[in-house]
C-alpha cells in the first residue's frame, strides 16, 4: 500500500521554505527503487526531498510552483493502513505547516491511499472550524443536550433556577473546553470517505 498527497497553496513556494529544518534528505534514487513507484524514474526530475526511515519512506515532488506532492510508503509492514494513515498526515502536515509558516495559504490537502492501482479512500484535510462544527452537530444530542437537561432537571426538582442554568451553562462550557482541547492534538484533521 502507498499513498499520495498533493498539497496545494494560494501563493507560490520556494522549495527552501519547505526544506528547511528538515532531517538529512535521502539519495531520491534509492528511496524511489524501495517504493511501488520504483519504475517510475522520470519522477526523480521533480523531486525536492527524499527521506528514508526504519519503518516508512517517502518522496516530495514539486509540481507546479504551488502545488507539491508527497508519495509515501511503508518499509516494514507494507499492509499496515492504520501506520500508513499515521505517517502519511503527519509528514503531509510537516510540509503545510511549513508553507504556512511563509505565509502561503493552504487551498487544500488529499491523502489517496492506494492497494497497487486500486484506491482505498480518500482523506480531505479540513480546517479547524469545520471540524469543530462537524464535532459539534455529531454531539450536540448528546453532550450539549445532556448538559442542558440536567440544568432543567435541577431548576425543577430543587426549585433554584438559578442553580439549574448554572449547572446548564456549566455542562456546556466544559464541552467547549473539551472540544478545544481534542483538537490542540490534531484529531480528527482528515475526513476519509468510507470510514
Amino acid at each position: 500500500m502507498h499513498a499520495e498527497v498533493p498539497i496545494r497553496f494560494a501563493d507560490n513556494l520556494r522549495v527552501e521554505w519547505l526544506t528547511n529544518g528538515l532531517p538529512a534528505a535521502s539519495d531520491p534514487y534509492a528511496v524511489l527503487s524501495l517504493t511501488y513507484f520504483r519504475n517510475s524514474a522520470d519522477l526523480l526530475s521533480s523531486a525536492i526531498y527524499a527521506r528514508l526511515e526504519t519503518t516508512f519512506v517517502y518522496l516530495v515532488f514539486k509540481d507546479d510552483g504551488r502545488t507539491i506532492r508527497v508519495l509515501a510508503e511503508g518499509r516494514v509492514s507494507r499492509g499496515d493502513l492504520r501506520q500508513l494513515i499515521q505517517k502519511t498526515e503527519h509528514v503531509a502536515d510537516i510540509f503545510v505547516r511549513a508553507g504556512e509558516s511563509h505565509g502561503c495559504a493552504l487551498e487544500s490537502a488529499t491523502i489517496y491511499l492506494n492497494a497497487g492501482e486500486d484506491l482505498i479512500t480518500t482523506g480531505c484535510r479540513r480546517r479547524l472550524g469545520e471540524r469543530l462544527l462537524r464535532r459539534f452537530t455529531e454531539t450536540i444530542f448528546g453532550d450539549v443536550m445532556v448538559g442542558l437537561f440536567t440544568g432543567i432537571l435541577t431548576g425543577v426538582i430543587t426549585g433554584e433556577w438559578l442553580a439549574g442554568l448554572v449547572a446548564a451553562v456549566a455542562s456546556v462550557l466544559c464541552f467547549l473546553v473539551w472540544l478545544l482541547f481534542e483538537f490542540r492534538g490534531g484529531l480528527d484533521v482528515y475526513a476519509y470517505a468510507g470510514f
